[in-house]
């Protein structure tokens, strides 16, 4: 589920910097051509885009979704490495736990902006 939200994310977020950038780059080519009056539109047009993406809080979330894959793949990795005594043992069960717990955690702040 992670990575697909991570993708989506990524994507939009891309594609609305993408945008902001051309609208931003098209006022001062409308400006050029002569046409000054469409100026305030396509300026608005990138201020819209750019308010957003911040109100979408994209970056943020792509960093908190990151994060809780990292975490992830790590625990994997780590319960995949040791043995069958030592996953039965509690401290074992309780890192893994606990830093999945944190990601969840920082994802959730990530994606509410606190």
């Amino acid at each position: 589920w992670a990575q697909e939200e991570s993708r989506w994310v990524f994507w939009v977020n891309f594609w609305l910097r993408v945008a902001v950038f051309v609208s931003s780059s098209s006022t001062t080519i409308v400006v050029a051509f002569g046409l000054a009056q469409w100026a305030p539109v396509a300026m608005s047009l990138s201020t819209t885009l750019a308010a957003a993406s911040y109100n979408m809080n994209l970056a943020a979330r792509l960093s908190g979704l990151n994060q809780l894959i990292t975490t992830l793949r790590n625990n994997l990795i780590f319960w995949n490495s040791i043995t069958i005594v030592e996953k039965r043992m509690p401290h074992v069960r309780t890192h893994i736990l606990s830093t999945t717990e944190q990601a969840v955690l920082a994802m959730t702040a990530a994606w509410t902006g606190g």
